[in-house]
């Protein structure tokens, strides 16, 4: 039996997250920018200045909303998992983690955004496919992932930069049953 190995577990965006990431930020800042413009600019705007303040504040907060809720790691401790964002960072105790799963493309295949962010700062909410069901993502890319089948049936997936962390959490939950058993 292996020692589980405990530490931080970076957590890069893929290109398409980066591409999708900037351009929604350029778009939404853009629009309160240019909304500001058109009114400072034109000598007919009829807008109402709470619609412009509301513009003004909801595009810059919506960017910064996403960027507190990005995936910051991932971090495997003797007998937990957390998933490391800025704000609600999710802790998943080894023990009720039934199984640690790598699937490929083709299991993947048909996967549906139910209520999730599909590319700003990552990959994350509730996604289903017709093999695994509703799944909650916590990723940063769409390739290399983990997921792990819950006792309660959910299925967590994560995408670390070391994929060896599929590994040492399988080594961890082995750790967890031992210290239980004995």
């Amino acid at each position: 039996m292996s020692k589980p190995h405990t530490g931080k577990y970076s957590a890069s965006l893929d290109r398409f997250a980066v591409v999708v990431t900037w351009m929604v930020s350029v778009l939404l800042l853009g629009q309160a920018i240019g909304s500001v413009l058109l009114v400072l600019l034109s000598d007919t705007a009829d807008v109402s200045p709470w619609a412009l303040v509301a513009i003004v504040i909801t595009a810059p907060f919506v960017v910064y909303m996403l960027w507190l809720y990005r995936i910051r790691h991932y971090e495997l401790t003797a007998d937990s998992l957390m998933i490391r964002r800025s704000v609600r960072t999710r802790t998943i105790p080894l023990q009720v983690i039934e199984e640690v799963l790598l699937p490929d493309d083709k299991d993947l295949k048909w996967t549906l955004r139910l209520f999730a962010n599909g590319g700003v700062f990552g990959y994350t909410g509730f996604f289903t496919n017709p093999k695994f069901g509703r799944m909650s993502w916590y990723a940063t890319r769409r390739k290399q992932l983990i997921m792990l089948r819950l006792k309660s049936g959910e299925k967590v997936v994560i995408t670390p930069d070391d994929m060896n962390l599929a590994v040492h959490i399988k080594a961890g939950i082995d750790s967890q049953q031992t210290k239980t058993s004995a």
